[in-house]
């Protein structure tokens, strides 16, 4: 087990060397090209995209901003600055970053669920609570479903010791992400504050 450990240490290390190492050589090529063009929205947000995969979130920021500023219909990029503002804590600048996003690509499930996320960072459980069924609402049809908005919802009903609430949100799901480490502790917190251990232990 120690060994198992060991190698995926030695895997996670090697590939965030070569993440950093294609990311610096993206920035180097702009800096180059922008000597003799001048950097289009896209390329602007191209250099924010390597500043994520270096976790410079204030630079990343700042080259989203200005890709904004050139093409402000870019619903991909509010979504990343939207992103970007969340993981720096900025969550006002990031539920506008979101909306903005949405303005431009309704029913956007992740842009919803994301503005679920920064209401919560501002302790607004009502409307994070609007959010995350809204974006469930919206992926209701949705061939593949994406987990997060039910895993979000089902742990703040948690939080607000609502389990009988959560579990539905946490058994879906672990139904469409059986994979997904997250939702499986969520559920079993839900069946422990339930009082039914064996399923909890499971």
């Amino acid at each position: 087990r120690a060994q198992g450990t060991m190698q995926n240490s030695s895997v996670d290390t090697t590939l965030a060397q070569f993440r950093d190492a294609h990311a610096k050589a993206s920035l180097a090529e702009f800096t180059a090209g922008a000597k003799y063009h001048d950097p289009s929205a896209f390329d602007l947000k191209i250099v924010a995209e390597d500043y994520v995969l270096l976790n410079d979130y204030a630079d990343a920021d700042k080259w989203l901003t200005r890709s904004l500023a050139r093409n402000p219909r870019d619903s991909d990029g509010w979504y990343a600055l939207g992103r970007t503002k969340y993981t720096e804590n900025r969550f006002e600048e990031s539920i506008h970053a979101f909306e903005e996003c949405l303005k431009l690509d309704p029913k956007n499930v992740k842009a919803e669920y994301n503005l679920g996320l920064s209401y919560y960072g501002l302790a607004r459980p009502d409307d994070a609570l609007t959010a995350y069924k809204t974006a469930i609402e919206w992926e209701s049809q949705a061939a593949q479903k994406d987990p997060e908005p039910f895993i979000d919802l089902g742990t703040l009903y948690l939080e607000q010791n609502r389990p009988k609430d959560a579990l539905p949100y946490l058994l879906e799901a672990t139904r469409i992400a059986p994979e997904n480490a997250k939702g499986h502790e969520k559920l079993g917190k839900t069946f422990s504050q339930l009082d039914e251990w064996p399923k909890a232990q499971d």
